[in-house]
């Protein structure tokens, strides 16, 4: 007996389904929406999932791409029932609704008896794109790489031929009308991917002129090519054959003759081991319409985004059948190894993510009094402050009080570059010169014009991944901010920054720039609640001088002092003075004064 979940927004729906599995001895589930049966899923996992595509709180493609994204739950066969095949994203079956109960009931049969075998793919090359299709392209799938002309479709294409191509299992190139194949081969001498040994033997350019002429487009169509290529795949097996441009087909066919022949190519290729990229400059309104995005098995749309002071491209995977991808837009970059994706890290976060025991020493002396012995362990902290304050201090001696117990730690900045830094921490008698060269320091400086988020993201994950770190510093939130020019994304990446550093059981501390008078700025506007503690740093009037004075504002879970404490800068680092008293304007609202006593009275 199997345990089949049906999910459906219809009362009547659910109850026909249900007579019908558990007349066949089926144990049935129901749920009125995604998100009840996302659920039910998690509690114990049924055999089948039957489900509706437009329900309420959450519809069945987001229900399948969760389904799909959770290691525990993408084994499950799914069924979509939907008249609209673009929407069942990876189910494994696609039934219409008019299928009659009889026919349901031998698709249920057929499914629960074959299950969902693991698919077969094969890696891009391209590590980043690996990780967004969540492994690679599905052997003997057609994919349809997309994008106007000049958002790197053709090198992407060549890239993944020439990392892939062996002896047994060659890279075929078809080039219908466009640049001539020696002009194609001189722009890829720059990559290092490239390899000119390669031409002709484990990557083959084939031009496929000769079967778009009139005298054969008018009487055949497209069929004349569609064998060919399908010859070429069944004797030589390649890895990957690549048709570009698969849009300029138009010009040899009617909408029939391209349907007929995309048809009987996708249909033939799906029984083999070869994957199909179909390249074509497509417009966003054409992805939604075309025959060829209605066949195709995975639709990756490339983008070029015109912006001050550095231009961006980024990738979409908008279908992949029979699995999940991480879903948005992904930064991409051209480089002298040809193609780099950087990953959504909004798409990285375990859902779950638990805090550390236990405390860590700031390094600076009475600041983990005031703080119930320091920071806890993989907590975010935010160092906010004018101009000037000490931010930067703060976090170089957060920093070398690990450096100092042998830990690692990276240093992310935007506007001081690596010898600055050393320089200022040298001056202070902290070497952390020399915890950068043995390698247990890494200091990552981004200069603002080439800051891109996921590129950033990607950055600190890989070293992250490559040492066990204990504290990460991000000097300044407001430059990131400032650069990244993504307003609406960037709480959602910062929580999910915060959360990758956590997540590898590392601390962090973010510094923020506020107003002269401590007045937060926009920068920070939505995004304290990301942070588990908060530092406030401020200047002071002291008679005809300024001074300093720091403040916990926030401590999450833990008591912490909520005095305001002057602090010095000077030959040894910070030093935590005592509790200011007489001080007004404490919140802000005005310069920080310290209040002179009355004068005493003189006698008459």
């Amino acid at each position: 007996m199997s345990r089949i979940l049906v999910v459906d927004d219809e009362p009547d729906e659910r109850f026909l389904l249900r007579r019908m599995f558990e007349r066949a001895g089926h144990e049935v589930l129901d749920a009125a929406d995604g998100a009840a049966a996302l659920a039910i899923v998690r509690q114990s996992a049924p055999d089948l999932i039957v489900t509706d595509m437009m329900m309420p709180v959450m519809d069945g493609p987001e229900l399948i791409r969760r389904l799909r994204s959770d290691p525990a739950t993408a084994g499950i066969p799914i069924m979509a029932s939907t008249g609209d095949p673009g929407l069942a994203g990876s189910a494994d079956v696609v039934i219409p609704k008019s299928l009659s109960l009889q026919d349901l009931a031998a698709a249920v049969s057929a499914c629960l008896k074959e299950g969902r075998d693991p698919l077969n793919l094969m890696s891009t090359g391209i590590g980043g794109l690996d990780l967004v299709l969540n492994g690679g392209l599905e052997r003997g799938s057609v994919v349809v790489l997309a994008g106007a002309p000049g958002t790197g479709k053709t090198i992407l294409a060549q890239q993944i031929c020439f990392t892939r191509a062996t002896a047994a299992h060659k890279a075929v190139y078809y080039t219908t009308v466009s640049e001539p194949h020696t002009k194609l081969v001189r722009h890829l001498e720059p990559f290092t991917f490239f390899d000119p040994e390669a031409l002709g033997g484990t990557v083959e350019y084939i031009h496929l002129g000769s079967f778009l002429r009139p005298g054969n487009g008018s009487e055949d169509g497209l069929e004349p090519l569609a064998t060919e290529i399908v010859r070429k795949v069944l004797e030589e097996e390649p890895a990957i054959v690549v048709v570009d441009s698969t849009k300029m087909l138009r010009d040899f066919a009617d909408e029939r003759q391209l349907r007929s022949a995309l048809y009987s190519l996708t249909s033939r290729v799906a029984h083999t081991d070869t994957v199909l990229l179909l390249v074509g400059e497509y417009t966003p309104q054409e992805l939604a319409s075309g025959v060829e995005f209605s066949l195709a098995d995975g639709i990756l749309h490339l983008e070029y985004e015109p912006r001050e002071p550095v231009d961006r491209r980024s990738l979409r995977v908008s279908k992949v059948r029979g699995s999940s991808q991480r879903p948005g837009k992904h930064t991409f970059q051209i480089g002298p190894a040809g193609i780099e994706v950087f990953p959504r890290i909004e798409t990285l976060i375990p859902d779950t993510i638990e805090a550390a025991a236990g405390r860590s020493a700031t390094g600076i002396p009475g600041l983990d009094q005031l703080m119930d012995g320091g920071p806890k362990a993989t907590d975010a902290t935010l160092v906010a402050g004018p101009s000037g304050v000490g931010k930067t201090i703060f976090g170089l001696r957060w920093t070398a009080q690990a450096l100092e117990q042998g830990q690692h730690c990276l240093y992310v900045t935007f506007q001081d570059t690596p010898k600055q830094l050393t320089n200022m921490a040298g001056t202070f008698g902290w070497d952390i010169a020399a915890a950068q060269e043995s390698g247990r320091l890494a200091i990552s400086y981004v200069p603002m014009g080439d800051l891109d988020l996921d590129v950033l993201a990607s950055a600190i994950r890989s070293e992250l991944a490559r040492h066990s770190v204990s504290r990460v510093v991000l000097d300044s939130l407001a430059e990131l901010i400032f650069a990244a020019r993504e307003s609406e994304r960037f709480p959602a990446f910062m929580r999910s920054l915060v959360g990758l550093i956590r997540a590898a059981g590392s601390s962090s501390l973010v510094t923020s720039e506020t107003a002269d008078r401590g007045l937060a700025t926009q920068s920070l506007d939505g995004l304290m609640f990301l942070f588990d503690n908060v530092i406030d740093l401020r200047y002071i009037e002291e008679e005809s001088g300024v001074g300093r004075a720091l403040n916990v504002v926030k401590m999450r879970n833990s008591r912490h002092e909520t005095t305001l404490t002057s602090f010095t800068i000077a030959d040894h680092g910070v030093t935590i003075g005592e509790p200011l008293q007489g001080v007004t304007g404490r919140l802000g609202w005005s310069a920080l004064r310290t209040q002179l006593p009355a004068p005493l009275a003189t006698a008459p």
